[in-house]
């Protein structure tokens, strides 16, 4: 589909993630910050919450980074195996993903999008190289964004996350 107006990513990228029950999140974090996130009630078990947090979707560059974030929620090579993250109502693990991790969650976003350009391709090839270049940048820019969620009084803890979609999911 050719894409006749920047909006049509901004709605594509929403409908997806109510589609695949994720909770998108649009913030004026810097765009390569992005952010996945899944929250277990126990190490092993189901996903009872998937969080995207991306900056504003203006462009087809910041499309494409939230549809890569989407990826790392729902491709299924796109994110560590549950009983890896270890995640618990009482802590949330950012967790740090692999090479094949991440190029399973761009080729999920390349799958979903409405079109492929140049500087969608571009922005691939960047966040590629991140993770060939070495963990310590990636880890950087994980400690960026939680410096960014403290000084922005943006609360990530588990409670906050399953207070907004508590009334979304029930526990036996």
């Amino acid at each position: 589909m050719l894409v006749t107006h920047p909006t049509q990513y901004a709605e594509h990228a929403r409908e997806l993630a109510v589609a695949f029950h994720v909770d998108l999140f649009e913030t004026d974090q810097p765009p390569e910050t992005a952010q996945a996130a899944q929250l277990a009630l126990k190490p092993g078990h189901e996903p009872i919450a998937k969080a995207v947090f991306v900056h504003e979707i203006h462009d087809e560059t910041t499309y494409i980074v939230a549809l890569h974030e989407l990826g790392h929620c729902l491709a299924p090579l796109g994110t560590m195996p549950l009983a890896k993250q270890g995640l618990t109502p009482d802590a949330v693990q950012f967790w740090d993903v692999t090479l094949a991790e991440e190029e399973a969650a761009w080729d999920w976003a390349q799958h979903y999008a409405l079109e492929w350009t140049g500087p969608m391709q571009g922005v691939k090839d960047w966040a590629i190289k991140t993770y060939r270049d070495g963990r310590d940048k990636a880890i950087a820019e994980r400690d960026r964004l939680a410096a960014w969620a403290k000084r922005h009084r943006v609360d990530v803890s588990p409670g906050a996350f399953l207070g907004k979609i508590g009334t979304h999911i029930h526990l036996d």
